[in-house]
């Protein structure tokens, strides 16, 4: 079965187009070594009944839950840059001011969500997860942010982010391949902020991946 992530026009980056082939393997009992975004982000591609049942599966693979407000903050703010810039497509920062002001109302974004949601980490890393169902199928949603994720930051070429580049944001589609038969639709999308240096102290997170895996119960 081959599935091909997909999403919205809006979000894809005007550059080159860049695909990614890999295949789930199953199981996920042990923190992973990943080598991309779809092995790092394996727990959100098992069949779940229940949001416990999600965070227990990261949890089995090292990440734990933001508890305190100091995590809560970090987490929901990296989280949130990545989220506000798929929404609005920011496209230069000329000056600090600029980027200032997108990190702030990214960050302040986060008090107007309302779907039930987790948020959790694992070093430098933050993780949101949601599960949704219709009766008949699940879909696990997770959204991945850190600093630098290596497997995002080789989706685009060097000059995104490098000297004198102002643009302020480059997200790409990621097509998987193959994935277990009952995984219905798959969509993923990895993404980059690029703020002046100035700016950096507010950021929070920088790169970041996107999951949508829907699947029908087995």
């Amino acid at each position: 079965m081959e599935n091909e992530c997909q999403h919205r026009p809006a979000r894809k980056w005007r550059g080159p187009g860049i695909a990614l082939s890999a295949m789930i393997l199953a199981g996920t009992g042990t923190a992973s070594v990943a080598a991309d975004a779809f092995s790092e982000l394996a727990p959100c591609f098992t069949t779940q009944h229940s949001v416990e049942g999600l965070i227990a599966a990261f949890e089995a693979d090292g990440w734990t839950l933001a508890e305190t407000e100091a995590d809560q903050t970090r987490v929901a703010n990296a989280i949130e840059e990545i989220n506000w810039a798929l929404i609005t497509s920011p496209g230069r920062f000329s000056t600090a001011d600029q980027a200032l002001t997108f990190l702030e109302a990214a960050h302040s974004s986060h008090s107007m969500r309302t779907d039930p949601f987790t948020l959790m980490l694992r070093g430098d890393q933050s993780l949101h997860v949601e599960y949704m169902t219709n009766g008949h199928r699940g879909q696990n949603i997770c959204l991945l942010s850190a600093p630098e994720l290596p497997f995002v930051r080789d989706k685009f070429p060097p000059s995104f982010a490098g000297p004198g580049d102002t643009r302020a944001f480059a997200a790409v589609d990621l097509r998987l391949l193959r994935a277990a038969p009952n995984i219905r639709k798959v969509e993923a999308v990895a993404a980059r902020l690029n703020v002046p240096e100035a700016a950096k102290g507010m950021l929070a997170g920088g790169d970041g991946v996107q999951l949508f895996v829907t699947y029908k119960w087995e």
